[in-house]
């Protein structure tokens, strides 16, 4: 009986830390999206500043803040699955709450014509890193879980045939 209650502690231990860090990566992306709407919204001008002017493309600072800001939901999880759901959660929940506060911040319309295409487009810069986020996850917790089992094999001895 007390297992059992240790295993369902345990458990919702795991669900609240997962909810919670999906929540902090959220709020970091969805205040970066916010601050900085010249660098994820639709604009035919780029504007250019000092440190966004080092990266490759127009969007390539709108991918370096939407990596940072998924860190906590992707690596701190439990497991690569919660991983996936978590960072999936917080980039729709992002995308959706910022991108019209975002838009009338910069003098954007509010018609859904409008919303579509910045959707589309901040789908476009947040989605990449996201994708190299879990491929990394993955690579990563398929070599831990290659090591793991070929370090707990025995070895043969030295000169043993």
């Amino acid at each position: 009986m007390r297992t059992i209650k240790m295993l369902a502690k345990q458990g919702t231990d795991q669900v609240n830390r997962n909810i919670i860090i999906t929540i902090i990566s959220t709020i970091f992306l969805c205040a970066a999206i916010i601050m900085l709407p010249s660098q994820f919204l639709f604009s035919k001008i780029v504007p250019n500043s000092i440190w966004t002017e080092h990266f490759p493309l127009p969007f390539g600072a709108g991918w370096f803040i939407t990596f940072i800001s998924l860190i906590p939901v992707i690596w701190l999880a439990t497991s690569t699955l919660k991983a996936i759901k978590g960072g999936l959660t917080a980039v729709l929940l992002s995308v959706m709450a910022s991108v019209p506060l975002a838009a009338t911040m910069v003098g954007g319309s509010l018609t859904p014509s409008y919303l579509l295409n910045q959707y589309i487009w901040v789908g476009i810069i947040c989605l990449p890193p996201f994708i190299l986020h879990i491929s990394l996850r993955w690579i990563f917790s398929m070599l831990k879980h290659q090591w793991l089992t070929n370090s707990s094999k025995p070895t043969p001895k030295s000169g043993a045939v």
